[in-house]
């Protein structure tokens, strides 16, 4: 599947989400977006290039699910999911020089 392929009734399935439908629609109108371009900043890519890759999909799903539990002000944990930013770092181009730029 391709990130632009996501919708909320994937991401709700992915995160196991048992909520009502306003909950479904948070996560496709707040936090899938948000996902993406927060996978976009930081590694550089494009939506056409993050469709390139599945795995990138599940860092999505996951960022998006991170996003949606960690809503509140306080929270219990500033780690990362290692996965998600294990996915990120491997495609993260914008801290590497490209040719034409060194």
């Amino acid at each position: 599947m391709k990130v632009s392929e996501l919708t909320k009734e994937t991401i709700t399935l992915y995160g196991k989400v048992d909520s009502d439908a306003e909950d479904a629609e948070l996560l496709e109108t707040l936090f899938l977006p948000a996902a993406k371009e927060y996978m976009m900043q930081h590694a550089g890519m494009t939506t056409e290039q993050m469709d390139e890759h599945q795995d990138v999909t599940v860092a999505v799903c996951a960022l998006c699910i991170q996003m949606y539990d960690n809503r509140s002000v306080s929270i219990d944990t500033d780690k990362l999911n290692q996965v998600v930013v294990d996915i990120i770092n491997r495609y993260s181009m914008n801290l590497i020089p490209r040719r034409d730029e060194t």
